[in-house]
C-alpha cells in the first residue's frame, strides 16, 4: 500500500472499531437500565459488537503504537479469544428471535461453537498455534448463516421459526452481510485483494439490521406494558369505586376499615350493610388467588350482596343466599372466605357467621381478654346448598371487634413465622384504649416490623375495627 491508502485504511479502522465499540456500550447501557426479552437480545448485542469494535481498534498500528507496552504481550491472546468466540455472542444475540426446532439448533450450535472456541484458544495459550480449530469455527460460522438465510428469506419458515416485529429488516441485513463475505472469501480465492471496508461495512449492515429489528420488539415490549399499567389502573379505579367510601355512623360504635391490596387490584372486599339506625352489617371477604382473576370475583360479591340486603339481620341467610348466587358463577378451584357481623348497638347483640373465613376476634374489655369468634360453614363456591350456623353474642362499652383477612396473620417474617392470631390477639390486648383509625396505623407499623426486610407483601390485607363506645 502507498502511504496514503495506509493512513486512509488506518483512519477507517479506528473510526469502525469505535463506532461498534460505541455501539455496544450503548445497548449495554440500556440493557443493564430495562429487563425483559428484547433487552436480552440487546445485551448479547452489546457484547458482540463491542469485542468487534474493541478487536479492530487494538489491532490497529496507532493505537498499538500508543499502548502502553506492559499490555502489548496479552494483545494477541485477546485477539484469539475475541476471534474464537465473537460467533457465540453472535447466536446469543439471535436466539431470541428464534423458536421451535431452529431455536433447538441454535442451542446445539452455541455449545459446539462455545467448545470449538474454548479448544482452539487452550491450544493457542500452550502451542501458539492460533488457526488449528479456526478453520471449524468458520465452518459452524458457515453452516449457521446459511441455515439463517434460508429462514430469513422464505417467509414460510420466517413465520414457523422466527419472532420478527419487520422480516425485510433483518432479512436485507443478513443478504447484504452474506454477499459481502462471499465475494471476499471468492476473491481472496482467485487471488484478489478486497477493501477491508467492505468487510466492516458488511458488519455494520448485519449489526444494525438485527439493532433495529431488536429496538422494535423493545418499544413494542414497552407499548405492552404502558397499556397493561394503564389498564391495571383503570381496574384499580373501578375496584376502589365498589368498596365503601365512608363507614357507617351508628350511634355508640366507632367503626374504621383497611384495605391495602398485594397488587395494583385484590381479591380481599368489604362492605357495609346499614340495616336501620342502630344495626349495621359488616362483610370481609377474601378471594382465592390475586390480581385481577381474583379481583373480578370480589366484584361479583358487591353485585350479589345488593340482592341479598333483604335479609341483612340474618348473617347465616346473609352467606347461604350468597353460595347460592356465587356458586353459580365460580369455575373449578375458585372459592371465596367470607365473614358477616350484625351489631345492634341499641340491645348490646352481635350476630355473627363465616365461611371458612378466620376467626373474629372479639376483645372483652370487662375480662379484659381477647376471643376468637368461630362459627364457621364452608367456603362459598363449593357446595350450593348449605347453611351456616350463627353465633349470638353481647357486647358492653369499651369492647371491640376485629374481622379480618388471613393476609394479617399469615404475614411472614425473614424466617418465614407467620405473624399469628396470638400476636394480633396481644397486639389488641395492648392497644385496648387506642381509637380505631388509630389503631389501624400501629397495626401497620407493626407489620412492617414483622415482616422486616422481605421483599414485597405476600397477601392482600384487609380487616375492619369496631369500637362500642
Amino acid at each position: 500500500m502507498q502511504n496514503t491508502e495506509i493512513l486512509r485504511y488506518h483512519v477507517s479502522e479506528i473510526i469502525f472499531g469505535t463506532i461498534f465499540l460505541a455501539v455496544g456500550l450503548t445497548a449495554a447501557g440500556i440493557a443493564l437500565i430495562r429487563r425483559g426479552k428484547g433487552f436480552r437480545i440487546l445485551a448479547w448485542l452489546a457484547v458482540w459488537s463491542g469485542l468487534y469494535g474493541f478487536r479492530l481498534l487494538i489491532l490497529s498500528s496507532p493505537v498499538r503504537v500508543i499502548t502502553p507496552q506492559v499490555f502489548s504481550p496479552f494483545i494477541p491472546y485477546i485477539d484469539v479469544t475475541i476471534s474464537y468466540l465473537i460467533l457465540v455472542f453472535a447466536l446469543l444475540a439471535w436466539l431470541d428471535l428464534t423458536r421451535g426446532s431452529l431455536r433447538i439448533f441454535m442451542k446445539v450450535v452455541i455449545l459446539t461453537g462455545l467448545l470449538i472456541g474454548l479448544a482452539g484458544i487452550i491450544w493457542f495459550v500452550f502451542s501458539g498455534e492460533r488457526e488449528t480449530f479456526m478453520l471449524y469455527n468458520q465452518l459452524l460460522a458457515a453452516c449457521t448463516l446459511l441455515a439463517f438465510i434460508i429462514v430469513v428469506t422464505v417467509r414460510q419458515y420466517s413465520e414457523k421459526f422466527l419472532i420478527l416485529p419487520n422480516r425485510g429488516i433483518l432479512a436485507a441485513g443478513t443478504l447484504l452481510f452474506t454477499a459481502e463475505a462471499l465475494y471476499s472469501n471468492l476473491s481472496r480465492l482467485f487471488g484478489y485483494e478486497t477493501l477491508a471496508i467492505l468487510g466492516w461495512l458488511g458488519f455494520a449492515a448485519l449489526l444494525f439490521s438485527l439493532a433495529f429489528v431488536s429496538a422494535q420488539m423493545l418499544f413494542a415490549s414497552e407499548r405492552r406494558l404502558i397499556k397493561i399499567d394503564y389498564e391495571l389502573d383503570t381496574a384499580r379505579k373501578i375496584q376502589s369505586s365498589i368498596l365503601p367510601d365512608k363507614v357507617p355512623e351508628i350511634n355508640g360504635l366507632s367503626i374504621a376499615a383497611a384495605y391495602y391490596p398485594m397488587n395494583a387490584v385484590a381479591g380481599d372486599f368489604y362492605e357495609f350493610v346499614e340495616i336501620n339506625e342502630h344495626q349495621t352489617g359488616i362483610l370481609v371477604a377474601d378471594v382465592s388467588g390475586h390480581g385481577i382473576p381474583a379481583a373480578l370475583i370480589a366484584s361479583m360479591i358487591k353485585v350479589a350482596m345488593q340482592s341479598v340486603t333483604d335479609s341483612g339481620e340474618n348473617p347465616g341467610e346473609v352467606l347461604r343466599l350468597l353460595n347460592t348466587i356465587l356458586g353459580k358463577l365460580l369455575h373449578d378451584g375458585q372459592y371465596i372466605t367470607a365473614a358477616y357481623l350484625v351489631i345492634d348497638s341499641k340491645y348490646g347483640q352481635a350476630r355473627y357467621s363465616a365461611a371458612g373465613h378466620p376467626p373474629m376476634l372479639y376483645w372483652d374489655s370487662a375480662a379484659q381478654k381477647a376471643q376468637f369468634i368461630e362459627s364457621n360453614g364452608i367456603v362459598l363456591g363449593f357446595i350450593h346448598q348449605t347453611d351456616y350456623p350463627v353465633r349470638e353474642l353481647s357486647f358492653k362499652k369499651g369492647d371491640r371487634f376485629f374481622i379480618y383477612t388471613d393476609g394479617l396473620t399469615e404475614a411472614e417474617n425473614p424466617d418465614g413465622e407467620f405473624f399469628s392470631d396470638y400476636r394480633l390477639s396481644e397486639l389488641i390486648r395492648l392497644h385496648e384504649n387506642t381509637p380505631a383509625e388509630e389503631l389501624n396505623e400501629h397495626i401497620l407499623e407493626e407489620l412492617g416490623s414483622w415482616m422486616g426486610k422481605r421483599p414485597a407483601q405476600q397477601d392482600d390485607l384487609t380487616w375492619v375495627v369496631v369500637d362500642v363506645g
